[in-house]
């Protein structure tokens, strides 16, 4: 085979390549809003806080902003997230309308990909503000459920600080993301 031909063929090869695999594989990111609520009644919703995410090829990247954290609070922010929402057995309504597939008793399944992971934390200023953004990776972006949820951990201990701020809290917001 000619050095001509060769690269003919691997040209045709790689075009093929790409018509195939790309309309499978590469999807539009995706924009989404969710209201924030309060924990651990998941109501009433958070008056000064917005929460997105935008699910991606190359993950999920998550947003949220909220107000009315005490003075020099440690707070963090975590992403609770279901790969394989569709094995879920203990999810229910939302306040808004939407039902959530998944919720506590799938965090102990094994098929369901449950996985958290932190996204930030921080000791908030004067303002009260709560301002936070992060990435989480995920099996599925597109087919993920996910439950990002704000940690206020209490009063800055300067003892148990970076500590305090690492380790996960009882909840006191939430904004739900369902697939």
């Amino acid at each position: 085979m000619t050095m001509k031909r060769l690269v003919g063929s691997a040209a045709v090869a790689v075009a093929l390549v790409l018509v195939v695999s790309s309309p499978a594989e590469a999807r539009r990111a995706v924009h989404e809003s969710s209201p924030v609520w309060e924990l651990p009644g998941v109501a009433p919703e958070v008056a000064d806080a917005s929460a997105s995410i935008t699910r991606s090829n190359g993950g999920v990247t998550v947003r949220l902003d909220s107000s009315g954290f005490g003075l020099h609070h440690a707070v963090t922010l975590w992403s609770i997230s279901f790969d394989h929402p569709e094995n879920c057995d203990h999810g229910g309504p939302l306040p808004d309308g939407r039902v959530a597939l998944c919720g506590p008793g799938d965090d102990a399944a094994t098929d369901t990909g449950f996985r958290v992971q932190q996204l930030g934390g921080h000791v908030i200023g004067a303002n009260g503000n709560a301002n936070y953004a992060g990435h989480v990776d995920v099996d599925d972006p597109f087919g993920a459920e996910f439950h990002i949820v704000i940690a206020d951990h209490g009063p800055k201990d300067p003892a148990q600080l970076p500590g305090q701020i690492m380790s996960p809290a009882p909840g006191s917001q939430i904004a739900f993301f369902i697939p």
